[in-house]
């Protein structure tokens, strides 16, 4: 049992040193603004989700084009709700809108190991390794 606590013990320092070090590799790709590659490994840049207000873009297409009455974007509007939501990039294209406000999600990075023979301990198993399955192949 002394055996056991010792190596989870172990596992759990190396699991804290892991995050701590994943979480700073995450912040410097963040910085740099681009993926990087090692060998064995890649830190993938994302730029933050955009997330367009249509609804807003198809009101302000309205108010500058004189040509669209009250009636007819509510029309327009009509056609394109589905209850009980409203398609509003539809109704924005319809309206004439050729843009929207929108917010932007701060940007990330993720950790991927991309080679198939690194296994995490000498006596282990390749990591990704296709397991043996318990009956024969077709």
């Amino acid at each position: 049992m002394q055996e056991l606590m010792e190596k989870l013990a172990r596992l759990r320092a190396l699991k804290l040193e892991v995050t701590r070090l994943e979480a700073e590799v995450k912040d410097a790709v963040i910085a740099g603004g681009e993926t990087v590659k090692g060998p064995g490994i890649t830190v993938s840049y994302t730029l933050g989700k955009k997330t367009y207000d249509w609804e807003a873009g198809a009101r302000n297409a309205v108010k500058v084009n004189d040509e669209i009455s009250d009636d007819q974007f509510a029309a327009i509007v009509a056609e394109h709700t589905k209850s009980p939501a409203v398609d509003w990039k539809k109704v924005a294209s319809a309206v004439g809108a050729t843009s929207a406000p929108f917010t932007q999600a701060a940007p990330g990075a993720s950790v991927k190991v991309v080679d198939d023979e690194i296994a995490p301990f000498p006596d282990a198993e390749p990591l990704n390794k296709t397991p043996e399955l318990p009956f024969p192949k077709a």
